[in-house]
């Protein structure tokens, strides 16, 4: 089987997070799956004391470009992948793979600034960085008014896992308010 540079750099930033998967408690399994589409990943998290669960969806696009600008495209179907794994999981981070220079990590309500609720046929999102900056992430509907740190790969998605894990109902409850915005929005 021989391996594209697509999957070299997505199992390249998938083990940097096991890696850092390996530096939680003890006590903490994880478990990696694919979705039903080739972009989704889910990361399933088990605190075997406290017999608590975490559900994490990894929405995962890569640029071909070598240097930044970073575009990624959107259809509406990607943007359709994407609240289905949300409506899955307990929470989702989208990863945009800047070729080999880096990770920019986005959750979920950061990724409602870049790209609203209509879908569009298509709609995308830039990623920018200059010579020892953080990413300048804008999109078709919005743009971020802070630079995202280049090392928030993987320890957003670590820090994420240790504030919820131990309170997955209350994780739940934080992103209600975020399906009952998508549900209301879908059925306009």
């Amino acid at each position: 089987m021989s391996l594209s540079t697509e999957d070299m750099l997505v199992g390249a930033s998938l083990l940097s997070l096991i890696d850092s998967l390996d530096e939680l408690n003890e006590n903490i399994s994880y478990r990696f799956s694919r979705g039903d589409k080739r972009s989704c990943y889910l990361l399933s998290i088990q605190d075997r004391v406290n017999n608590n669960n975490l559900q994490i969806g990894l929405y995962i696009k890569r640029s071909r470009k070598r240097l930044s600008p970073w575009r990624y495209t959107f259809t509406k179907d990607h943007q359709h992948e994407i609240e289905d794994l949300l409506n899955s999981t307990d929470y989702l981070f989208l990863l945009l793979i800047t070729d080999q220079e880096g990770v920019a990590v986005i959750d979920y309500p950061t990724l409602k600034q870049l790209l609203d609720d209509h879908f569009d046929e298509t709609e995308w999102i830039s990623v920018t960085r200059k010579l020892r900056e953080n990413y300048r992430v804008s999109g078709k509907n919005g743009k971020l008014d802070r630079a995202l740190p280049k090392n928030a790969f993987p320890r957003s998605i670590i820090d994420f896992i240790e504030k919820n894990l131990g309170k997955r109902e209350t994780s739940k409850n934080n992103l209600s308010w975020i399906k009952k915005l998508i549900n209301k929005n879908n059925s306009k």
